[in-house]
């Protein structure tokens, strides 16, 4: 198993070109990427508790948090769309 540290992970200079707005990701595609990962964790997350290795409150938590970026970006994407009807959701990025 490779043991790449968070200092010298390859992703590293991708996501701070993503955050600060060098390399923007369209708003429905970080939407899309979010609900991906909250299917990922709602199947995976109860094994997990079961098996001892999150808790339940932990899980519910993430769970919810993860639910509400998702909900906040489809309100994001919403505005957008009314902001700017010609150009539509698809044109929004994050960082603006």
């Amino acid at each position: 198993m490779n043991n790449v540290t968070a200092a010298t992970s390859p992703y590293n200079a991708l996501v701070d070109a993503v955050l600060s707005g060098q390399d923007p990701v369209p708003t429905t595609e970080a939407r899309d990427e979010l609900v991906r990962e909250l299917q990922v964790r709602k199947r995976c997350y109860p094994g997990w508790v079961s098996d001892g290795r999150m808790s339940q409150t932990d899980a519910t938590d993430r769970v919810r948090r993860l639910a509400q970026a998702v909900g906040c970006l489809n309100e994001l994407i919403r505005c957008e769309s009314a902001t700017d009807p010609q150009v539509g959701p698809d044109a929004g990025t994050l960082a603006r």
